[in-house]
């Protein structure tokens, strides 16, 4: 009887030091994944931050496009009162310059 309890004490320990094996070989496992997980994480985070700065820049650029567009509207308004005014003025020179024609004109021999 002490053998067969012994054969089972030998049997018992050999299953625990192979479930332990397997324990300690999937807690080795586990590490691995976590250490991966945590590592693609910092990079989303990352790619995350990136993501953030480049918005920003596109914003900060849109409101300048935004500015600029203004700036050319009113450019361009200036620019087309400015031909107005020249027009304007271009037709009063050419009356001044028939009057003068007419005026010269009664005046000759």
């Amino acid at each position: 009887m002490s053998e067969t309890l012994s054969d089972w004490r030998k049997i018992y320990a050999e299953e625990l030091r192979e479930t332990f094996e397997q324990i300690r070989v999937a807690s080795g496992d586990v590490a691995i994944r976590i250490r991966n997980m945590t590592q693609d994480m910092q990079g989303v985070s990352a790619e995350a931050s990136n993501i953030k700065q480049k918005s920003e820049q596109i914003s900060s650029n849109s409101g300048k496009v935004s500015g600029e567009m203004e700036n050319v509207a009113t450019a361009s308004d200036e620019q087309s009162t400015a031909a107005d005014e020249i027009a304007t003025a271009s037709q009063s020179l050419a009356k001044l310059a028939q009057n003068l024609q007419n005026s010269l004109n009664k005046f000759q021999f």
